[in-house]
């Protein structure tokens, strides 16, 4: 019976200055402040986005050439016999000849004349040219 209380005097005695060591631990931590503690929302969050982006979606980067290309090249489309493509915001469509464009048949298409069949065709033509997925 002595020995019982003994061992609940002792783990009494120990578990009081483990509680006021840390206690007091605690309280010198929180005068220093903590440097480096994340205190919001965004702190967190600039901290963590490396792990929440995933790594199989890469960012396109835009080089200066890939640039140069995009503004002197242009796309063409051909369809049938006619090859169509869009310069200064203008839809243009001319004929092919064994597989060549002839300049000199260019033309600006007007779609105010147009059934309904010829205006879908000219938008798929110009979502395929301007580079829209479905």
């Amino acid at each position: 019976m002595l020995i019982d209380i003994a061992q609940y005097v002792l783990i009494a005695v120990l578990t009081f200055f483990l509680s006021s060591y840390i206690i007091r631990y605690n309280s010198k931590i929180r005068a220093k402040g903590i440097k480096g503690a994340m205190r919001s929302q965004t702190a967190v969050f600039n901290k963590t986005r490396v792990f929440n982006e995933p790594s199989h979606i890469k960012k396109e980067l835009v080089s200066q050439s890939q640039n140069h290309i995009q503004k002197h090249m242009l796309q063409v489309m051909v369809i049938e016999n006619n090859a169509y493509w869009i310069k200064d915001n203008i839809f243009y469509v001319a004929d092919v000849v064994e597989g060549s464009v002839r300049p000199d048949t260019a033309r600006q298409i007007d779609t105010s004349s147009m059934s309904k069949i010829e205006i879908d065709k000219m938008m798929f033509i110009l979502d395929k040219l301007n580079g829209v997925k479905e």
